[in-house]
This record gives C-alpha cells, structure tokens and sequence, in this order.
C-alpha cells in the first residue's frame, strides 16, 4: 500500500513541527508555512515519521493519504 501527504495550507500556521518530526519530508515554503519535499509515494523507512509529523502538527494541516 502506497502512501502520500499534503498540507492543507488554509489551516498551516508554519509552527513547523512536521519539519521537526519529519526533516526529510517536510520543510517551508516562502513564507514560513509547511511545505513537502517529495513528490509521490512516500519512502516505506519513512512512513513512520510521516505519521509522527502529522501527529504534531497543532493545526492538523498534515493528511496522509492511503
């Protein structure tokens, strides 16, 4: 099963937790708020830091999708 994310940037507040949790997945975009770094399926080592990032994030702006 393959999996993915998103940020829903209506609800990001760029607290950046997700980098934090997750640095090679997430990092900002030009104005501080949370952006990806990878395109498509996310890496199978690092599902579980995905899933951590979106655990974190205060604003629940992180959706895996499945």
């Amino acid at each position: 099963m393959s999996m993915r994310i998103q940020v829903d940037q209506a609800r990001c507040h760029g607290h950046q937790m997700c980098a934090i949790a997750a640095p090679k997945l997430f990092g900002s975009d030009e104005i501080g708020n949370a952006a990806v770094l990878i395109a498509g399926d996310v890496p199978r080592d690092l599902e579980a830091a995905a899933r951590r990032a979106e655990g974190n994030c205060p604003e629940r702006a992180i959706e895996i999708i499945e």
